[in-house]
């Protein structure tokens, strides 16, 4: 776990040097049926940390009706300019620690961002979400704000 934390904390400091460094705090995946839950997710990426690519790192955190679950993830977006507006499409690797279990999971994403003053976006990114243990499908839309950081 510590040399993951090492490499992401390099390939962030490396991608700083090429574009703009942001945060997101993405939330809305609430879960009614078959019992209540809800997840916060913050991010915090670089742009352009390969050629197109950008990379995030996500930290989530949650409570179910009988358990409170943390996960890590982490994404590459590859971006698409449009007039006005950003959309990219993404795909990454996640992980859940619930209770004894740990879940991992595959995602693939599509993202748009609209500015709003300066520095402050707001973005809805539908996910789609592969659980490798359970062999289950998911989507969720999360919404929330994104700072941009840096040049």
């Amino acid at each position: 776990m510590r040399k993951l934390v090492a490499v992401l904390v390099l390939a962030l400091g490396l991608a700083s040097a090429q574009g703009r460094l942001f945060g997101e705090a993405l939330g809305g995946q609430i879960f009614l049926v078959p019992s209540f839950g809800a997840l916060l997710t913050g991010q915090a990426g670089a742009e352009r940390i390969l050629g197109p690519l950008d990379a995030r790192v996500g930290l989530t955190l949650g409570l179910t009706s009988s358990l409170v679950v943390g996960g890590l993830n982490l994404d590459v977006l590859y971006g698409i300019p449009l007039d006005g507006l950003k959309a990219d499409v993404g795909a990454g690797f996640g992980v859940l620690f619930a209770g004894s279990a740990t879940l991992f999971s595959l995602r693939g994403l599509v993202g748009l961002e609209v500015p709003l003053q300066g520095a402050l976006a707001v973005r809805v990114e539908p996910t789609l979400t592969y659980n490798v243990n359970s062999q289950t499908v998911g989507l969720a839309v999360n919404l929330g704000p994104r700072v941009y950081l840096g040049k």
